[in-house]
Order: structure tokens, then C-alpha cells, then sequence
């Protein structure tokens, strides 16, 4: 009896492993990984409907930004024939989310193109504006204020709050800056002068910033990498160090941070069922930047498993990046997935 006993534990226990080794799930980048601009990369669209139709867990991890997550989930939708809800789209800010009930009724400045007014709008902050709207409400803060009135109006154009009268409580860069040298000049003044740039006097103290992502550059439809938020971060800081002796005080959200692979992480796995674990024995960071997807995904561990492609940032000239050296190094998105079917033993 005692025999019997066991041996239906030992099969049961070695089911629950198998099935606990086999729960592998993918997060991936989008860009230079699953497409380039709006064109599919290879293995792309065929991987994402193997996963979907095997009901292996995945969801997609970007920095970029500047619209919903609801939206970017249709874009993706359209692209691949597949349906993506918003819940597995993370942008760079959706874990920003988190900072509403600190700023949800207080005036903060937006950085960034597209709807960003829209997602902060979204998100439960009462009293953002974009900085377009900040500096066209005062052309005065600009070198030359007639160049308010040569450029296109903002996406949503709405004062929420009096620029010379309310003080900015904190700054939030959403997506890349349209306007470097106007932005600058405006995110300049208001963080040396506390958030009000009526006052004469200069202030010591910073406002909060805080900043969706870091990346200075990324793959486009042209063979040299763009400048991304991350550079125009690093001018606004040398300008503020050359006038101030001081550096800024950025606070950044989105990949490499750990912060954000722990977000991606329990999204991934509210995908699993109830019946089945919910801890995922690995989790294959699929990326085409070493400096964000691979050195996020090595920095937190298991069961994280950074997988580099060579179809974005990372051309493949080496066998690997010396820096950020990833676990495995594959020529395009397919042969990530085949890599995972071969760890697990699965057809």
C-alpha cells in the first residue's frame, strides 16, 4: 500500500516538473526584432503565431512610447493577423502609471511627440501639458518667439494650468522630443528655477524628472542608427552641468531597469493558467540592443535568458557584444523560438 502510494507521488511529482520545465515564455522587443518601421521582419509574423497557437505566454517589452498600450496592441494586431490585447504591449512608461497618485491633480510638463497629452490623460494625471503648449502659452522663454507661430500646433493644445503663475511640479519624458533646441531651453529653465521660470532667482533644488527610457539610439528604415530620447537627455544634461557645475537628476523607467523586467515578468505570467505554475522556469528577453534587452535581461537573473538577434542595433560583425555579452546570439526571431524548442524538447 505504502509502495503504491509512493509511486503515484513520484508520477505525479515528475508530471508537475516536466510541465514546471517546459513553461518557457518570450518577451520581446519590437523594434529591430519583430519590425522595421511598419514592415515585418523575418520569422516574425510565423513566431508569434506558433506561440499563440500553442498557448505559450508572451508579451512585448519596448521602449517606445507616446501612445496607449490599447493602441500600439492594435497596431501590432493588424500587422501579424494576431490578437494582442493591450495587457501585453509594456512601453516604456506604462510602469509610470505607478507615480498617478503622487501627481494625478499637480502641474507637470510632458516630453515627447505623438499623444503623449493623451496617455497621461489616460493614465489619471489631471493637469499635464505638453512642453509644446508650455512654450507657445509663453513665447518669451524662446530665443526667438516668432518661431511659435511657423510651427505646427500640438496634438492636444489644451492649458491645463497657468505657466507664469503655477509652479511645475515634476517633468515627464514620454518619447523622443520633437523640438531639441526649444525643449531644451524651456526644460533648462524651469529645473533652475524650481519649476517656475517667472522667478528670477535660480534654485538650487531639481524638480523631479523623470524619464520613460535612456536608449541613445535605434534602428530605422536608414542603415545607421538614430538618436533616440536617450541623447537628447544626455545634451540637455551637458548644457545643465556646463551653466550649473551640477548634473541633473534623472529617474528612468523602462529597459535596462529593473524595475521594468520585473513589471514584464508578472504580465507574463498572469498569461499562464490557473491550473499551471506560475513560475516560469525561463523567460527568453529576445532583443537587438546589448546595452538595454541583453544587460536587462542579465542583470536580474533567472529566469531570465537573453537571447540577441542580429536584424537591429546589433549587426552581427562579432559573434557576440563584448560589453553586454548575450546567452545566445541568433541571426533573426525564428531561430530564437527554435533554440527555445530545443532547450525544452518540444516539436
Amino acid at each position: 500500500m505504502f509502495s503504491v502510494r509512493k509511486s503515484t507521488s513520484l508520477s505525479r511529482n515528475f508530471a508537475v516538473s516536466y510541465r514546471q520545465l517546459n513553461t518557457f515564455g518570450f518577451v520581446f522587443d519590437i523594434d529591430g526584432v519583430l519590425l522595421r518601421r511598419r514592415t515585418a521582419l523575418p520569422k516574425a509574423k510565423e513566431t508569434l503565431h506558433w506561440l499563440h497557437r500553442n498557448k505559450r505566454p508572451f508579451i512585448f517589452l519596448t521602449n517606445g512610447g507616446g501612445k496607449l498600450e490599447s493602441e500600439r496592441a492594435n497596431e501590432l494586431s493588424e500587422l501579424f493577423s494576431l490578437p494582442i490585447t493591450g495587457h501585453q504591449v509594456i512601453l516604456a512608461h506604462t510602469p509610470m502609471k505607478e507615480l498617478v497618485e503622487k501627481y494625478h491633480d499637480k502641474p507637470i510638463i510632458l516630453i515627447g511627440e505623438g499623444g503623449v497629452s493623451r496617455v497621461a490623460e489616460d493614465y489619471g494625471f489631471k493637469k499635464a501639458m505638453e512642453i509644446g503648449d508650455y512654450w507657445r502659452s509663453w513665447p518669451e522663454l524662446l530665443a526667438d518667439p516668432k518661431i511659435v507661430n511657423m510651427l505646427p500646433p500640438s496634438s492636444k493644445g489644451k492649458q491645463l494650468f497657468d505657466p507664469k503663475e503655477e509652479r511645475v511640479q515634476a517633468i515627464f519624458s514620454l518619447s523622443d522630443s520633437m523640438f531639441w533646441k526649444q525643449d531644451i531651453q524651456v526644460l533648462f529653465d524651469l529645473l533652475v528655477t524650481n519649476g517656475r521660470p517667472a522667478d528670477k532667482k535660480f534654485s538650487e533644488q531639481q524638480i523631479p524628472f523623470y524619464c520613460s527610457n535612456g536608449d541613445f539610439v535605434y534602428p530605422d528604415v536608414f542603415h545607421h542608427p538614430r538618436f533616440a530620447q536617450g541623447a537628447f537627455l544626455e545634451c540637455l544634461n551637458a548644457l545643465y552641468h556646463r551653466s550649473t557645475g551640477k548634473h541633473i537628476n534623472f529617474t528612468f523607467y523602462g529597459k535596462p531597469t529593473k524595475l521594468s523586467f520585473e513589471f514584464a515578468q508578472k504580465r507574463l505570467q498572469e498569461q499562464l493558467p490557473h491550473s499551471a505554475f506560475k513560475n516560469i522556469s525561463t523567460i527568453y528577453m529576445v532583443g537587438d540592443n546589448p546595452q538595454v534587452d541583453v544587460k536587462g535581461a542579465n542583470n536580474i537573473g533567472h529566469p531570465w535568458k537573453s537571447v540577441l538577434v542580429k536584424t537591429g542595433v546589433f549587426s552581427g560583425e562579432s559573434e557576440n557584444d563584448q560589453h553586454n555579452p548575450a546567452h545566445f546570439v541568433v541571426d533573426d526571431v525564428g531561430h530564437a523560438l527554435e533554440l527555445a524548442k530545443r532547450h525544452h524538447s518540444v516539436e
